[in-house]
């Protein structure tokens, strides 16, 4: 109902996205809209907020060459390192601990064509530090006392990858 404290939310999770943008291509796409809301009933005027539009999970893959995967707590091995490390680090940044790699929450995982290892897609950042919505809470799992402390939930990496990406 807070339509100042809510644009600022969606302003700043499309700015998450915006930054995962600039830093791979292997990203969702969005695009910021306003959008009008009317009762078809009449009983409540018309409401314009902001919001945003995120590219569909089949157009992503289809840009990337490949093919969403359904696939379950993928193997390590099954995952191209630098695009997990990138996002591990990206979501780290961000201060955003609302993902798993083995239960494939908050990303989709995307099958190149002809490659035998997939690549991970962060998406949904509002549980996110750097939004810190006011709905959000710390996690328990992690020993959290506030959103925006961060932890680190992406596989072990070699010293030289995480350089790398680091500089990147």
């Amino acid at each position: 109902d807070d339509r100042e404290r809510g644009n600022s939310n969606v302003f700043k999770e499309y700015l998450a996205y915006k930054l995962y943008n600039e830093l791979t291509p292997n990203s969702f796409r969005v695009q910021l809209v306003r959008v009008t809301y009317v009762d078809t009933q009449g009983q409540v005027k018309k409401i314009t907020r902001y919001g945003f539009l995120i590219e569909d999970d089949e157009e992503l893959a289809e840009r990337l060459g490949g093919k969403v995967c359904d696939c379950l707590n993928p193997a390590e091995e099954q995952v191209v390192s630098l695009d997990e490390t990138l996002m591990a680090t990206f979501n780290y940044m961000i201060g955003n601990d609302d993902w798993s790699m083995s239960m494939v929450r908050n990303q989709k995982i995307i099958e190149k064509e002809g490659a035998a290892q997939v690549i991970p897609v962060a998406y949904d950042f509002d549980f996110s530090g750097v939004v810190n919505a006011s709905y959000t809470v710390p996690s328990s799992d992690l020993n959290q006392r506030h959103v925006k402390d961060r932890d680190y939930l992406g596989f072990d990496v070699e010293p030289a990858l995480l350089r790398s990406v680091l500089n990147h």
